[in-house]
């Protein structure tokens, strides 16, 4: 009786080691910048031009590796995008405005590594949309988006770098009716540290 309890603590020892040692976690910071456009659906005219004039992204993440290419990836994001806006023509001139866009997301991706160095991903981005005011040209965004990327990870050790481009559209299903949807789209790039644990 007292063998077999032994065998099997030997044995959840070594299966908790085993689980532990093949699944890693990692912590990340990063910064981008991005470029956008309010995109609406076909078919919708007379909405006036949303030009980007500057965009910032601050983001935290952890990623829990599920073998040793396949891991999922979460975090929280916080992201501030700037526009300028002319109106439609009417025959009235209508000097532009500006408007701002901030917005706190919860990604959750699925990442495939490959070639060691190289990643994939993509995955839902919940959006909340935080700075709301009335009478705004631009929708709310806040959302289910998309987002999809990859990029360059270069390991040291525990610690590392990246760099990684992405597209993000925000607000595919928003969680307010609107009468014309315009969506947030992003294209940019983020660059990061990590630690491993």
């Amino acid at each position: 009786m007292k063998m077999k309890k032994t065998f099997q603590l030997l044995m959840l020892l070594a299966i908790s080691q085993f689980l532990y040692s093949q699944n890693k976690n990692q912590l990340a910071i990063s910064y981008g910048a991005t470029s956008g456009a309010i995109i609406y659906r076909p078919g919708i005219v007379g909405t006036g031009s949303y030009d980007m004039i500057g965009s910032d992204m601050f983001e935290i993440s952890y990623k829990r590796e599920i073998t040793e290419k396949f891991a999922i990836r979460g975090g929280l994001s916080y992201s501030i995008n700037k526009f300028e806006i002319t109106a439609a023509p009417t025959g009235i001139e209508t000097p532009s405005w500006q408007e701002e866009v901030q917005i706190i997301s919860v990604p959750i991706y699925a990442n495939l590594n490959f070639a060691k160095y190289f990643f994939v991903e993509g995955g839902l981005i919940t959006d909340f949309e935080i700075n709301l005011i009335d009478y705004r040209a631009i929708d709310n965004q806040t959302g289910l988006g998309f987002s999809l990327g990859g990029g360059f990870q270069y390991p040291y050790k525990n610690w590392g770098v990246f760099v990684n481009p992405f597209l993000n559209f925000h607000s595919l299903i928003p969680f307010y009716k609107a009468n014309y949807r315009g969506h947030l789209a992003e294209a940019g790039i983020k660059f990061g540290m990590f630690y491993c644990f």
